[in-house]
């Protein structure tokens, strides 16, 4: 970038050429992971379904009770939206 031809934006302020020290680059996949304790299998038969969705909606409507370790799959402690969108996205990626 030329910051001379935009004379608001100023390196080393608003942009880098080079990188920063102590700067780690954020990586991918996203940190979102999934482990043997946090499968998204709510309901314990072994396999993600739509049961499992089922269950975890019921959890948030305060319907039934699951273990927190199992649905908590954004990692944050507490059940919500995200826990939703990805058990929903694991369903998604699960074969028939």
């Amino acid at each position: 970038m030329n910051s001379a031809s935009i004379p608001w934006i100023t390196e080393g302020r608003d942009f880098f050429n080079t990188p920063m020290p102590g700067y780690t680059p954020y990586t991918y996949p996203h940190p979102l992971t999934l482990t043997a304790d946090t499968t998204g299998d709510l309901d314990g038969d072994g396999t993600v379904t739509l049961a499992d969705l089922r269950l975890m909606i019921q959890m948030l409507l305060g319907q039934t009770t699951v273990d927190l370790a199992k649905a908590d799959l954004d990692g944050n402690g507490q059940l919500g939206l995200g826990d939703v969108r990805a058990l929903f996205l694991l369903l998604l990626k699960e074969p028939s």
